[in-house]
């Protein structure tokens, strides 16, 4: 099999993390790419996925709200009264944010407050970057997510597809406009009703700091499905398969996807990858 690149895309509860357990029973050379994310790890993700894991800290009054705060979410987050130190483990998320700040901006006399705010988007910016190797980024309902084109690029060198998933146009398109041919755009789709969505997305528990269900994050992810639909119609000729996945047994996914890999890889010229590709 010809090496490629592929790249799955499809709506929350389409079956892409499904997809990719399947396949080594499709094919045994391949490397799923993870993503970097600044959500929070959920209880269902694969290896495909990955959050932000540095800790950070900021110098922040010590409010009694804030306290409050850190004490439903001690997870994640730590205080230390006795230098005023916030600190977080991992990513910050938007819904934390703006907790943050009303914790803290709510005890605050007004002259101090813009320093305050300043410092807590900093201490933000700060947990929510990426390592600098990751050039192929994009943000979906205030969550971002980061790729290397580096990892991509090593894995083609060493004879590998590697295989990534992707839900922004914008970024499919780039990669296409470097690696041509060589990138295979597969979407998923699975014909789920709202309630059913909203059912399966509720089942696989997003997880906030405090350790309960986010019920905020369930939402966005159902509302996504629609939106990633309808990204995909207005793009169809960016993608090069689409898969449908209507309650399919995982033999028979694996047999579309089968199906899908080696017409690709028989169909496709393999050319030259050199590490050049990554300057």
């Amino acid at each position: 099999m010809a090496r490629r690149l592929y790249l799955i895309t499809g709506a929350p509860g389409s079956g892409k993390s499904t997809l990719l357990r399947l396949l080594p029973e499709v094919t045994d050379q391949f490397q799923i790419v993870p993503k970097v994310t600044t959500r929070r790890r959920r209880k269902d993700d694969g290896p495909e996925i990955r959050s932000i894991e540095h800790t950070n800290s900021a110098v922040i009054p010590g409010t009694h709200s804030l306290a409050e705060f850190v004490a439903s979410h001690q997870l994640v987050y730590k205080y230390d009264y006795a230098t005023s130190t916030l600190s977080v483990q991992g990513p910050l998320p938007h819904e934390e944010l703006k907790a943050i700040k009303k914790a803290v901006i709510d005890e605050i006399d007004g002259e101090k407050r813009p320093d305050i705010l300043r410092a807590i988007e900093a201490l933000a910016r700060r947990a929510n970057s990426f390592p600098s190797k990751y050039d192929l980024i994009y943000e979906q309902y205030n969550v971002r997510y980061g790729l290397a084109s580096s990892d991509l690029i090593s894995l083609l060198c060493r004879g590998i597809s590697p295989v990534a998933i992707v839900n922004d146009i914008r970024i499919l398109r780039d990669i296409k406009a470097v690696f041509g041919q060589q990138a295979c755009c597969i979407y998923i789709y699975a014909p789920l009703q709202a309630h059913e969505l909203a059912a399966l997305q509720t089942a696989r528990g997003a997880v906030n700091a405090s350790g309960g269900i986010d019920f905020e994050q369930t939402m966005r992810r159902t509302e996504k499905a629609k939106v990633i639909l309808r990204r995909y119609i207005e793009n169809i000729e960016v993608f090069d398969h689409v898969i449908i996945n209507g309650r399919q047994t995982p033999t028979e996914l694996a047999h579309q996807a089968r199906g899908i890999m080696n017409a690709a890889a028989d169909s496709f010229h393999e050319l030259v990858v050199t590490e050049d590709l990554a300057e």
